[in-house]
């Protein structure tokens, strides 16, 4: 399951291939029963990725809640923010008896949005039209990223300068490309995020024996159908005493660097620097 995604990394997909490869990995497993947690923004670009993965992960895998009616766990929120202690109330509602004799995987899917748009050869992020005006995507990164504060936005500058203050270098044209910031900015929050909801899960016993797929991942909208690159992914094993692994990009914007790979986006990253 690892292997399968982790070799999605950065590479830019559509958002059916995603769910595909997330579908297979988890059916590799052959678990009892399958749960999934799906956090986005609340911005109705997100509707095409919602619907992906629903279409292809929630509908196959998922146990009926009502007869032919199946259902993630869902948080919507201004910028797909991780809320603490979710994964366990999602743990809790998928803990069904055939899990508690074998054990269930709970998927955690979490995304950061923004828009990508190519004007005679250059590449703008962040800004799309929306409703025949401009508008920002993400505009709660892009709220961030401008000094507003208050309510969600705190928490998200809490998340965003723990340990290192990744507001200042996204907003620092020393550091990251001004063309590349809103990009950079969402990728960045993938990673955060997939770590916050990893941390949490590592807190907490499930009611029965859980295997636990975290991918932190960052919606392209565009005009056309909606793209994705795969940032983060993480499997938290309860059955092996929590044995976690981790795979990504990381949460240094500094260290993101963005090209083309055939014909496609590709984000990548730059090796720590050796101190002297």
């Amino acid at each position: 399951m690892f292997e399968k995604l982790s070799a999605l990394i950065g590479r830019e997909h559509r958002l059916d291939e995603v769910s595909h490869i997330i579908r297979a990995a988890v059916c590799d497993l052959r678990p009892a029963v399958v749960g999934a947690h799906q956090i986005n923004c609340s911005d109705e670009s997100e509707r095409e990725c919602v619907e992906s993965f629903h279409q292809i992960v929630v509908r196959d895998l998922l146990p009926e809640l009502k007869f032919h009616s199946r259902s993630s766990f869902r948080t919507v929120n201004l910028g797909g923010r991780y809320e603490l202690g979710s994964a366990a109330l999602a743990e809790d509602h998928y803990a069904t008896s055939e899990s508690a004799d074998a054990f269930k995987v709970l998927v955690i899917k979490i995304n950061a949005h923004v828009s990508v748009v190519e004007e005679n050869g250059e590449l703008i992020c962040g800004r799309m039209e929306r409703y025949e005006r401009e508008s920002v995507y993400c505009g709660a990164l892009h709220a961030l990223l401008d000094g507003a504060s208050g309510l969600f936005l705190d928490e998200l500058r809490t998340s965003f300068q723990q340990g290192i203050d990744r507001v200042a270098m996204l907003t620092d044209p020393q550091q990251v490309a001004p063309k590349h910031r809103a990009l950079f900015a969402a990728a960045t929050s993938a990673s955060l995020q997939s770590a916050r909801a990893a941390a949490d899960v590592l807190q907490h016993r499930g009611h029965t024996p859980t295997v636990y797929l975290i991918c932190g991942a960052v919606t392209l909208n565009r005009h056309d159908d909606d793209t994705e690159l795969l940032i983060d992914v993480q499997t938290i094993d309860e059955r092996n005493d929590h044995e976690h692994l981790r795979t990504g990009l990381g949460d240094d914007p500094r260290r993101y660097r963005l090209s083309r790979e055939l014909g496609r986006l590709r984000l990548s990253q730059t090796e720590p620097e050796t101190p002297p």
